[in-house]
Order: structure tokens, then C-alpha cells, then sequence
């Protein structure tokens, strides 16, 4: 998962998986120097050719993670 940390869809998506499993993701902070005007996405990031956050890279395939209303807890 390659992401943003100011990215709201990003969080949002680490805490469907919750704290432990989220720990287990290959995640990819895309920022982590933080972003200000003139920022660059780290390498990784840029290579990947991301057009937004969060990216899923499954299998070697981009892939989106699609929240079912059904799933979602009421």
C-alpha cells in the first residue's frame, strides 16, 4: 500500500484492517519527510507512477480496495 500520511482515505483504510494486522502491511509512507510546497514523493513513489492515494499493489497488480457498505459497521 503506498500512501500519504495526511492521506484521510489512507487512515481510513488501516483501521478497517485494525492496529496489528495494519502493522503487517508493506506500507509505503510517500512523504515521510512530510510535504510542503516544492515536495517530492520519495523514489519508490515516483517509480510506481501513482496517480493517487491509497495504491494497492497486489501481486504485482495495481489494485483498488473498495469498502462495501455491507462491511462498513452501522
Amino acid at each position: 500500500m503506498y500512501g500519504a500520511f495526511w492521506c484521510s482515505h489512507c487512515q481510513e483504510q488501516k483501521q478497517i484492517f485494525g492496529k496489528e494486522a495494519a502493522e503487517l502491511l508493506n506500507y509505503v509512507e510517500c512523504f515521510p519527510d512530510g510535504f510542503r510546497k516544492g515536495s517530492k514523493m520519495i523514489k519508490a513513489c515516483a517509480d510506481a507512477k501513482l496517480e493517487g492515494f491509497p495504491t494497492w499493489v497486489i501481486n504485482g497488480q495495481v489494485s483498488e480496495f473498495k469498502i462495501e457498505e455491507s462491511n462498513q459497521p452501522s
